[in-house]
């Protein structure tokens, strides 16, 4: 019993016999050869057998998002433990519309911080 290279794949031939395939991989191929030439010798090969089986037949590993640096961590977790003055002068700034003229719609009950300043200097 062997493995061969055909057009569509691997496969495992015994002879002039197919005995399985085509499969994509080289590998594979010879991982069915020595299943078929009987059972594993120990339970461990047994189940790492059963756990490579499942693994090959799930396909490709999903792409997993990308991890955030410590550096951007950090500045979630400052952000979110930041004091409520800060949060609430963040929020009255922040114009989701792009008004870069200074009329920019001021939450009920918050005075903008140029206001502010204007009222501390006069």
């Amino acid at each position: 019993m062997t493995v061969i290279e055909t057009e569509s794949g691997f496969v495992v031939v015994d002879g002039d016999k197919v005995l399985a395939g085509p499969f994509p991989t080289s590998a594979e191929a010879w991982r069915a050869a020595d299943r078929l030439d009987g059972p594993p010798i120990s339970p461990a090969e047994k189940r790492a057998d059963w756990i490579s089986n499942k693994i090959l037949s799930s396909g490709p590993m999903p792409i997993a998002p990308k991890k955030k640096t410590k550096r951007e961590r950090k500045q979630a977790k400052a952000a979110a433990n930041a004091p409520r003055w800060v949060r609430d002068i963040a929020a009255a700034k922040f114009d989701p519309h792009g008004n870069r003229n200074g009329n920019v719609p001021v939450q009920q009950g918050k005075v903008p911080l140029n206001r502010i300043r204007e009222m501390w200097a006069a």
